[in-house]
């Protein structure tokens, strides 16, 4: 042992474990003499062993693993991984796994071919030898993207990690945990990511996040967000049940489990598609317990929430109110008014098979385009989520109500997008479709007349001929502020007019548009503006005036 080490020891009570550590050290060097040596007692490998793990204890500690590296430990742990015991090469494994959080203890296990062994450790169909393997290596893969491309770049190196995931026997939790630990540090790493990629499947991960271990659930949701990300990948996960075996994750008692399982949902639903098979009213309730739960609540719920609501405009405008200026009101897209429940809003087929009754009516967007193709993911999704006793996954429904296409509503989306879509200034924009809208329904209002302003008789006699409380937007007549402002948002939506729709007190629905303004000196700023749909239609009223306070609060 170099005493020189011990004696620039200031700390007296770190003394006395450094220096037990270093006899221990010590040991383990003793071993790398030659062969030709008579063996002694503490060659043993019941030494060895006991000295890895002496070693181990102590590397815990910052200090002590930064005097371990100047004694050279790097170099008689990676000497023990070749050695004929396999729990010596266990124990040494298990130790490299405690010193590598040291950069600097990677990079000399790096040189001293150390990586080479431990894949082989890892390849090992022995739980204990795999195990210590993988241990290793997903310490060494942390942080470190040399060791990533290294092992990326050996030919066994995925492979061996992959195989930890198929075990599911007792006792190889440790194996599982540090095969999707290595996994996911390959794949962040940039250099690293497209061959990890294109090893990966889709279902492998699944019965991992089915797992007992709450451990191995972390990780295999943190996994899922990181290589769960191709269209293929995607298919092939959910085809595989895993859109289920991540949402009950949500349910875990285990903080770490949900946090997880609420990243990996925002990353998910980043695809569309997937967004919308997870934004089913049982998730999006779920997220929104957990995030109205102090105890429950972490920093990624709100983020999931927010992205599954993106997926689920009826969901979010509902609940919220609110739909910003990056919404895009789509086809199917329907308002059921304000609810305080996510388990209030129905889907539109099930509000299409009701009767006839004295509730609000549902306003719905029908223009026929991607119309089997939404229909699809959201009865897939339901099937999905909610049919706990099928076992084989279903993809279509067995009968679907459709809505009808809405004629009156296409024409006016073709005469906007031949009209207005072409014109170069977006205040111009703006302010002729508010024209157009308002003509269709009913044109401008008088300020004086607005108590006597009532559609409702004409809306009831329209849901009485269509014997319906689904009303589709293109065949009202003469149109309220809700009507009025729906209409708006979602042409605008169509030809790329960026505008909020926001729900106001007492049902006084309007829109809110940003322009940019140029003073008399040359200089451009931002201004929100409220659109008038009633008054003067097409006039743009600035946000914070009190016109604009008027406006919104008079209706």
């Amino acid at each position: 042992m170099p005493l020189t080490i011990i004696s620039l020891l200031t700390n007296r009570s770190l003394q006395i474990k450094r220096t037990s550590t270093m006899k221990n050290v010590w040991n383990i060097r003793h071993q790398a003499k030659t062969q030709d040596e008579k063996p002694s007692v503490t060659t043993l490998p019941e030494t060895k062993i006991h000295a890895c793990h002496a070693v181990m204890r102590a590397a815990h500690n910052a200090d002590i693993r930064r005097v371990l590296h100047d004694a050279d430990v790097e170099q008689m742990l990676v000497h023990l991984l070749s050695h004929e015991d396999q729990t010596v090469r266990s124990s040494a494994a298990q130790t490299i796994a405690v010193v590598s959080r040291s950069s600097l203890c990677q990079e000399k296990i790096l040189q001293l071919g150390g990586l080479e062994w431990l894949i082989r450790m890892t390849c090992s169909e022995k739980i204990e030898t795999k195990s210590a393997g993988a241990l290793a290596l997903a310490a060494l893969t942390t942080g470190n993207p040399a060791i990533c491309r290294e092992l990326a770049g050996r030919t066994s190196g995925i492979d061996c990690l992959l195989s930890c995931l198929d075990l599911q026997d007792p006792g190889t939790d440790t194996a599982v945990v540090a095969g999707l630990t290595a996994l996911t540090s390959l794949a962040l790493e940039e250099a690293t990511r497209p061959v990890v990629l294109q090893r990966i499947s889709g279902k492998v991960l699944v019965p991992c996040l089915l797992s007992g271990s709450s451990t191995v659930q972390t990780k295999a949701a943190l996994a899922t967000a990181a290589m769960i990300c191709e269209p293929e990948k995607l298919v092939e996960f959910c085809e595989n049940d895993g859109i289920r075996a991540l949402v009950q994750l949500l349910n875990s008692p285990v903080p770490d489990v949900c946090r997880s399982a609420c990243w990996a949902i925002f990353a998910l639903g980043a695809d569309s598609h997937v967004a919308k098979l997870l934004a089913t009213s049982s998730v999006i309730e779920q997220l929104l317990a957990i995030n109205q739960s102090t105890a429950k609540r972490n920093q990624f719920t709100a983020l999931a929430l927010q992205r599954l609501l993106d997926a689920k405009l009826e969901i979010k405008f509902a609940l919220t109110g609110r739909l910003d200026f990056s919404d895009q009101i789509q086809n199917q897209f329907y308002d059921v008014g304000a609810v305080l429940s996510v388990s209030d809003v129905l889907t539109l087929p099930d509000y299409m098979e009701q009767t006839l009754n004295d509730k609000r009516p549902i306003y719905v967007i029908s223009i026929g385009e991607n119309h089997s193709d939404e229909d699809v993911s959201q009865s897939g999704a339901d099937v999905e989520l909610n049919d706990a006793d099928t076992t084989e996954t279903k993809t279509l429904p067995t009968s679907v109500l459709t809505m009808a296409v809405d004629d009156s509503l296409v024409q006016w989306l073709e005469q906007v997008s031949a009209q207005i879509r072409p014109l170069t200034s977006p205040r111009q924009q703006f302010s002729e479709l508010a024209e157009f809208v308002a003509l269709q329904y009913g044109g401008c209002v008088k300020f004086e007349d607005v108590e006597t302003f009532r559609p409702e008789l004409a809306l009831a006699e329209l849901r009485a001929q269509r014997m319906s409380n689904v009303i589709p937007i293109g065949t009202i007549r003469i149109g309220n502020q809700l009507h009025r402002a729906l209409l708006f948002k979602f042409l605008a939506d169509q030809i790329g007019l960026p505008t909020t729709l926001v729900r106001g007190n007492y049902g006084r629905s309007y829109n809110e548009v940003v322009l940019e303004d140029r003073s008399e000196t040359g200089s451009s700023h931002t201004r929100t503006y409220i659109v008038d749909l009633m008054f003067t239609p097409g006039r743009l009223i600035e946000a914070t005036s009190r016109k604009a306070l008027e406006y919104i609060s008079l209706f």
